[in-house]
């Protein structure tokens, strides 16, 4: 017999002897309850509990236990520091949807890294990128010649190795650059070099050219132009109208609702946003 199979036995037995105590017992009439109750204790008390051994865990499950301990370990700390990369080796831009929701727009040849729930708020650039950032969000961009700063923004960042530039197109952000920090508000720009701090013309366009939704269609299905709106963006558009549809025009805009009341105006439709993934168009 295993320690376990001998363990229960003998709880099984000592169990079996206390109900059999209380069944048996019974209260003289001359006796009150409290000394009765004393009297019913003190015989349980008296029963032989007999030689009860601990069961033991064997050693092969020990080392089951904290192999899966350290493979938790593992993972948790994969998923809190690993990364996500990309590069855009292309010609067109890239739109990207952060972990904060955030929106970003690659242009052709940068490169971005950031952490898969971007933790520490903070993102890794090479080249050039424009940023919407939720107010009330603290948010950071790095790249090789400095870093970007901003509490619920959009701005654009062109970071190279020994200079970057960076443009406010809404809020404020301060950029940082050796020892130098810059804060500029909305339509304020400036380039920052080991030789000196350059500040930009005012910035009258709403958005950087690459950030904007220029496309030209004729007779385009309406699933191909929410489709083409959705990837740049980075939303979801879900169209609930049955009647198939074509759209014909041009787009300038680096604003989704902007593109949308061009799209549902001319085609006499009606939007709505859920939340900010997701557009309904009926």
């Amino acid at each position: 017999m295993n320690q376990k199979s001998k363990y229960q036995s003998v709880s099984q037995s000592f169990n079996q002897s206390v109900r059999q105590s209380v069944r048996n017992y019974r209260v003289p009439s001359s006796v009150e309850k409290d000394a009765a109750l004393n009297s019913l204790f003190s015989r349980i008390e008296s029963l032989p509990a007999g030689s009860i051994t601990p069961f033991v865990f064997p050693g092969w499950a020990k080392r089951v236990a904290g192999i899966a301990a350290v493979l938790v370990s593992v993972i948790s700390l994969w998923l809190v520091f690993s990364s996500r990369q990309v590069h855009n080796a292309g010609e067109e831009v890239i739109s990207l949807r952060l972990p904060d929701q955030s929106r970003m727009v690659l242009a052709a040849g940068g490169s971005v890294s950031y952490g898969r729930f971007l933790l520490h708020r903070k993102v890794n650039l090479k080249g050039k990128g424009y940023f919407e950032v939720d107010k009330g969000n603290r948010f950071r961009v790095i790249t090789p010649s400095g870093s970007v700063e901003v509490l619920g923004t959009r701005f654009m960042v062109d970071g190279e190795k020994s200079a970057m530039q960076v443009v406010c197109y809404q809020g404020k952000v301060k950029a940082v650059f050796r020892d130098s920090k810059t804060e500029l508000s909305a339509g304020k720009g400036i380039r920052i070099s080991e030789n000196d701090v350059k500040v930009m013309p005012e910035e009258k366009n709403s958005y950087p050219a690459f950030a904007r939704f220029r496309t030209d269609y004729r007779n385009a299905s309406l699933e191909n132009v929410t489709g083409d709106l959705g990837k740049f963006f980075g939303v979801e558009i879900d169209n609930r109208s049955q009647e198939k549809r074509f759209f014909s025009g041009s787009m300038d805009t680096g604003s989704l609702e902007t593109a949308l009341e061009i799209l549902t105006g001319s085609l006499q439709m009606r939007y709505e946003i859920q939340n900010e993934n997701k557009i309904i168009i009926y």
